[in-house]
């Protein structure tokens, strides 16, 4: 790892326990723990291709050391992602097209206190340290990765854009949603604007940002 990335992969994880994405274990909680407990592996991934993230840390639920992985011990859940060609094929049944992203979807979502220790994980006080002072870290927050995070990121949203009890508009909307990216079209420019407006508030009522706007239009 070049001291480029490795800074930038520092970076990334301090940004993370500043919002509380993650955060340390402490000494007095590894001696009375109870739950069970699970280290991730994680390396980063380069995309020059990306705007926004270039680097990105891919954390490993599917990594065996001995036994079986944590994903193997999950219930995934049931299957609530709509079949990708038909959100492709009703994208191009009407003139005007909207795409949208959910920023960082499932660090959004929260996870139980008892949960968080299976995802723990490993890293440095301290990377301009010549002494390795390793610490140990843990997600309060669901993972990209892990076999029911999914699951997990689908039935929040879904729970927030049905809170007013417009039927019609959360189907809709479920509909035109692949894990965090949008993709829908309408009739009009003013259909596609009201839609837009009652997308954004209602995911930023359950703490998402939906972000990253494109139209034709």
């Amino acid at each position: 790892m070049s001291p480029e990335i490795l800074r930038e992969y520092d970076r990334v994880m301090r940004d993370q326990m500043k919002q509380g994405i993650v955060e340390p274990v402490t000494p007095i909680e590894n001696e009375t723990e109870e739950s069970t407990i699970h280290y991730l592996a994680h390396h980063g991934v380069i995309r020059c291709d990306k705007d926004t993230t270039k680097l990105r840390i891919v954390y490993d639920a599917s990594c065996r050391s001995h036994g079986i992985s944590l994903n193997d011990c999950l219930y995934v859940g049931p299957a609530l992602l709509e079949n990708i060609l038909d959100i492709l094929l009703r994208f191009r049944c009407k003139p005007v097209a909207l795409t949208g992203d959910i920023e960082k979807a499932f660090l959004m979502v929260g996870i139980k206190k008892p949960d968080q220790d299976a995802l723990r994980f490993l890293w440095v006080r301290d990377i301009e340290d010549t002494e390795l002072d390793v610490v140990e870290l843990r997600f309060t927050r669901v993972v990209f990765g892990v076999s029911s995070s999914p699951f997990l990121l689908n039935a929040t949203i879904h729970h927030h854009m049905s809170k007013d009890g417009d039927l019609s508009f959360t189907e809709r909307f479920m509909r035109s949603i692949y894990v965090d990216d949008m993709t829908v079209c309408f009739d009009t420019t003013d259909d596609a604007y009201d839609f837009y407006e009652k997308a954004k508030a209602r995911l930023l009522s359950g703490g998402f940002n939906l972000r990253k706007f494109a139209s034709n239009s």
